[in-house]
């Protein structure tokens, strides 16, 4: 729990209203309409929103994230919390989708804000 509010402090986003949602659905129907719902509730509500995804799926979950959400939305990326290589990066959506990122393997968790 102290690497999800660590994140949470570090993105800058809103720590007063957030949510922590675990694991996204895996089916990609499944996955998009819970981020259209997660984005419903950043706008509704003012919540930053926080997942984890199995390592080796990261690098996907950006490319989707990309897709599916505005790209003035923007992402957190918090890997490697307390380890030697350890990164937070906070970005729009519209910048993930044209930056070089590589978090495979590498346990990562992610926050969206508006």
């Amino acid at each position: 729990p102290s690497s999800i509010l660590m994140s949470l402090m570090a993105s800058g986003f809103n720590g007063q209203s957030f949510a922590f949602q675990g694991y996204l659905p895996i089916e990609k129907a499944d996955r998009s309409t819970r981020l259209k719902q997660l984005e419903k509730r950043i706008y509704s509500e003012h919540q930053t929103q926080i997942f984890i995804e199995t390592p080796y799926r990261n690098n996907r979950l950006i490319a989707e994230l990309c897709r599916t959400l505005p790209g003035n939305m923007r992402l957190c990326v918090a890997s490697d919390i307390t380890g030697e290589k350890q990164s937070i990066i906070t970005l729009p959506l519209s910048k993930w989708s044209k930056r070089e990122y590589n978090y495979d393997k590498i346990p990562s968790i992610f926050l969206i804000y508006s």
